[in-house]
Parts: C-alpha cells; structure tokens; sequence
C-alpha cells in the first residue's frame, strides 16, 4: 500500500488491520469502522455502498499489469484498448 499521499501531507496513519484483496473495506467502511485509501477504479465499485469518495492529493502512483492464459497470443493494443475502456 502506498501512504506517499498521506505522509506528504504530514499524517501518519494509525493502521488497525491491512489487508491486499478488494471488497473487504468497503463493508468495513460502511459499518463505521474506519477509512479506506484505494484506487479510483475499486472506488467506483463501491459506489452500491453509498460510500462518501474524495480524492487524496498528491495521488498516489501505481504500477499496473496486464495478465492473461499463458500460452495465448495477446496484442498490446488489444491490452490497451481494454484497460481504455475500463477506466
């Protein structure tokens, strides 16, 4: 998890559980139990939550990749045009 953003603006976070996979803060969050720094496309996954979404500036940076069958011919545009349409 990157706290870049958090840091640069002089706070340091208090973490009470972390945890790598989406879905689960989002329950969290609507039970009241804290708050949640993700990305801005697993934010509007959440949007069925009801969830308050602000953005954090500086926003952090990630590194993405792509993945798919081994084995199977996969253009780059083809990986573009898709994470194009997904954003």
């Amino acid at each position: 998890m990157n706290f870049n953003a958090l840091r640069f603006a002089g706070v340091e976070p208090d973490i009470l559980v972390e945890f790598d996979c989406n879905g689960h803060e989002a329950g969290y969050v609507s039970a009241g139990l804290g708050v949640s720094i993700t990305n801005e496309i697993i934010a509007r996954e959440y949007a069925a939550f009801h969830l308050g979404i602000k953005p954090v500036e500086p926003s952090a940076l990630y590194h993405y990749v792509a993945t798919w069958q081994k084995g199977r011919q996969l253009s780059l545009s083809t990986v573009r045009s898709t994470l194009a349409r997904s954003a």
